[in-house]
């Protein structure tokens, strides 16, 4: 999943494999995927594995992307199972971004945590599905289960 934003910076969340290749219909770890981030701003580049990725948290990031662009009543902060990572939906004058944050909470004082800015609009958000649907495409759903994980 590729995106880039107003100002050129780029984020990206490389998915490569599963976690598990030989687990099938296993609720708890089929949908494990070995996944790094990477977020390039101006001449900086920062990349880094995400400790813990599946498919239910991609999906979780559609939807509440989707839902945060439509309705202005809805939780405005989303936390993945990885610590580390988390998206803000917040408002500078009468424009709408989704902020990605990556902080790493064990050198929180030598390292700054990074974030990424996304203006939400419609093409946006058709933007950030389609790539999401990509993903989902490459790697699909191996547990057996229907997956309705976003219940706020």
């Amino acid at each position: 999943m590729r995106l880039v934003n107003h100002l050129n910076e780029v984020l990206e969340i490389r998915v490569s494999k599963y976690t598990y290749e030989n687990s099938t219909n296993q609720y708890f770890s089929s949908d494990a995927l070995d996944a790094t981030i990477l977020i390039e701003k101006r001449e900086s580049r920062f990349e880094r594995e995400l400790k813990f990725m599946d498919l239910e948290q991609i999906e979780l990031l559609e939807k509440w992307f989707t839902l945060v662009s439509t309705t202005a009543r809805h939780r405005k902060r989303l936390e993945f199972l990885d610590a580390d990572l988390q998206c803000m939906k917040y408002t500078r004058g009468n424009i709408s971004y989704m902020k990605v944050v990556f902080s790493d909470l064990y050198n929180q004082w030598t390292k700054p945590p990074i974030s990424w800015d996304f203006i939400i609009s419609k093409k946006n958000v058709h933007l950030i599905r389609m790539e999401i649907q990509k993903t989902l495409k490459e790697f699909p759903c191996r547990c057996g289960m229907q997956h309705d994980c976003f219940k706020l």
